[in-house]
């Protein structure tokens, strides 16, 4: 008997401990669920913020290599004869120090010169290999197809240029922030299914652990019942026995 209560506490026991454990993970998954909530606003504030900053610099680089054509072509079809300030347009071409700039002949791609192409230093000496690269950097920027047509003297030329290093960096770290939030927004997903698949586990081991229980008190009352049925028989046959004998 004390053993048939000792079983059935174990019961209770196990049935707390379910409890126990399935509101401690339902807690520690929400909280969690809510700092990894927090950490996705938190990107999305800074995917807004580089947004923002891209569109920004893209505008006032556009602006500022428009700027830097009108002045190159302006001091570049100036005479001895021209009056006038014109320490706007240099001070316009000095300025430009981030944004890449080659300027070709529009019909034969002559390069004529260029600006804020970092060369190399171990090919900053040797000319071949020095007009090799600023080459292939003309190629990348036709095929951005970012240039600017201007006029020196009626000859048609044309300024390529590209992005400069800070807003190509500002646009990895947007994509790369981007990457970032949406891997977050998946996890968080995932997440907010864990309580359930946890549940469901734990209501199949309480429905296991109850079947088990069960079976173990019903070959239990098997066994005592068979016990009894055996002890009765050997009761009734003994003063059977000894009826026999004395007939």
């Amino acid at each position: 008997m004390n053993f048939y209560k000792q079983k059935q506490k174990w019961k209770y026991v196990l049935f707390l401990v379910a409890i126990i454990i399935s509101a401690l993970s339902i807690y520690l998954i929400d909280d969690l669920d809510k700092e990894l909530e927090k950490s996705i606003n938190s990107l999305s504030q800074s995917i807004e913020t580089l947004k923002q900053n891209e569109v920004t610099l893209k505008n006032e680089e556009f602006s500022n290599i428009k700027n830097f054509a009108k002045a190159y072509q302006t001091l570049n079809n100036m005479t001895l004869d021209d009056e006038g300030d014109y320490s706007w347009a240099i001070d316009l071409i000095q300025q430009n120090k981030t944004i890449p700039v080659i300027r070709v002949d529009d019909e034969c791609y002559d390069i004529l010169d260029w600006k804020n192409i970092e060369i190399p230093k171990d090919i900053d000496e040797d000319y071949d290999k020095k007009d090799q690269y600023i080459r292939a950097e003309l190629e990348t920027m036709k095929k951005v197809g970012d240039s600017i047509l201007i006029d020196i003297w009626g000859v048609k030329q044309k300024l390529y240029y590209k992005n400069s290093a800070i807003l190509d960096q500002t646009r990895k770290m947007h994509g790369f922030t981007l990457e970032k939030q949406q891997l977050a927004d998946k996890i968080l997903k995932k997440m907010r299914w864990y309580p359930y698949y946890q549940l469901s586990f734990i209501f199949l081991f309480a429905i296991l652990a109850y079947f088990i229980f069960n079976a173990a008190k019903r070959s239990e009352q098997n066994q005592v019942w068979a016990g009894m049925a055996k002890e009765t028989a050997h009761q009734i046959g003994t003063p059977l026995s000894s009826l026999m004998a004395w007939l």
